[in-house]
C-alpha cells in the first residue's frame, strides 16, 4: 500500500492560525531558552494545494516537507502569529 505524508510547519492563514495566534498573542506563552530557534512557515493555501497534489495517483510514497524556504527567528514567528 502506498502512503504520502505530508509534514507541515507552522501554518498561517485566515483559518488556519486561529489557535497560534491565541497561543502567541495571550498574556502568557512558551518561549524557548535564547538564543531563539529560527522555524519555517506555510500558508495554508499552500497546504491545501500539497493535499490535492498528494491525492493525484501518479504521486509515489514519499514523505513531504511543507515549509518555505526562508527561516524566521521565534520573535518574528510571534509577530506573524500576532497579525495573521
Amino acid at each position: 500500500m502506498d502512503f504520502v505524508h505530508l509534514r507541515a510547519t507552522y501554518i498561517f492563514g485566515p483559518r488556519a492560525a486561529l489557535l497560534l495566534r491565541k497561543m502567541c498573542t495571550g498574556p502568557f506563552y512558551i518561549s524557548p531558552p535564547p538564543p531563539h530557534p529560527r522555524v519555517q512557515i506555510v500558508h495554508e493555501d499552500d497546504v491545501a494545494a500539497a493535499i490535492m497534489a498528494a491525492l493525484d495517483p501518479a504521486v509515489r510514497s514519499d514523505v513531504f516537507n511543507l515549509a518555505a524556504r526562508r527561516l524566521l527567528h521565534f520573535q518574528q514567528l510571534l509577530n506573524t502569529a500576532a497579525g495573521s
